[in-house]
């Protein structure tokens, strides 16, 4: 298992430094897109347990149905715009690992 690392980082001491910042930000970047997807994909899970699980609703008049989809409107845009904080947080986050990774080098 030693020697396989070794040879891991001979070999990788070996690759010039751009390629390096390439695959590390590709890597980062697949991270990314591969935690949003499976997020994107639980959220969807639980809204179709939701509607299984919902009782069926009472009809609302108009002015309720309206102020029910405002505020469910208002709700989406709220969860959506915490999504969008906490990946641009996870994209800062990987940013300041890739510049100290930089600068290790």
């Amino acid at each position: 298992m030693k020697e396989l690392r070794e040879k891991i980082k001979k070999q990788w001491a070996e690759v010039p430094v751009k390629y390096k910042k390439t695959f590390i930000i590709s890597g980062l970047v697949i991270a990314v897109i591969a935690v949003g997807t499976l997020k994107s994909n639980v959220d969807h899970q639980k809204k179709e347990e939701a509607k299984k699980d919902d009782v069926q609703e009472v009809p609302l008049s108009t002015d309720a149905l309206q102020k029910s989809y405002f505020i469910s409107a208002q709700e989406e845009a709220a969860k959506r715009d915490m999504r969008m904080n906490e990946l641009t947080e996870s994209l800062t986050d990987l940013s300041r690992k890739l510049k100290a990774l930089q600068s290790d080098q």
